[in-house]
């Protein structure tokens, strides 16, 4: 089992959200690109590690998932932090409003709060 290092930004329930995520993404056979607000730290990669890695460097990202054909499917709005007791799924401040996405949040939610 791979072991990222431990994002400056990210406690334990943003982890266990964000690897859901990302191992779902690309278990569904998409590329996963992650936009820290400036600059993209990782571009449309198929690569779990490499994804993780990319992540919480600052304390937001947008992790940004397209189809084998690079067409956008959507995109999640992380900010590193901002679960809680209540609600474990906080990392994902927002998320495009398409079939794909909100099928994709259900799938973690289900996953991370079952």
């Amino acid at each position: 089992m791979y072991i990222p290092n431990i994002p400056e930004f990210a406690d334990h329930s943003d982890r266990l959200v964000l690897q859901c995520l990302i191992t779902e993404a690309l278990a569904l056979g998409h590329k996963v690109s992650v936009f820290e607000g400036e600059d993209y730290a990782v571009k449309r990669s198929t690569e779990f590690e490499d994804i993780i890695d990319g992540c919480a460097s600052t304390g937001e990202d947008w992790i940004v998932i397209r189809d084998q054909d690079n067409k956008k499917l959507g995109t999640f709005y992380l900010i590193y932090g901002n679960c809680d007791e209540d609600e474990t799924m906080g990392l994902i401040a927002d998320h495009s409003d398409n079939d794909f996405s909100n099928e994709l949040y259900n799938k973690v939610s289900d996953q991370i709060e079952h």
